[in-house]
């Protein structure tokens, strides 16, 4: 097993039971993870001559609760 195969391993190990959409987040589009219908991480790319050059991922549920407050009221279920 190569290192992409473990790596993407422990990435499915990992994000087991999220849900992943993409939204808009302060104005760009970016990968949000939904685990138990609360936003758990969202990940954004800037991009550089059509490729990835920058990934900023937030984790840390102190700066997630404006995000988990936003994709709630927009839920069909809100």
């Amino acid at each position: 097993m190569g290192p992409d195969e473990r790596f993407l391993g422990g990435v499915q190990r990992f994000a087991s039971g999220w849900a992943l959409t993409v939204a808009e987040v302060n104005g760009t589009s970016a990968l949000v993870a939904h685990a138990a219908r609360r936003v758990v991480a969202v990940a954004s790319f800037e991009l550089r001559d059509s490729r990835i050059a920058q990934v900023q991922v937030v984790v840390n549920p102190d700066k997630l609760v404006f995000a988990d407050r936003q994709f709630a009221a927009m839920s069909p279920g809100a």
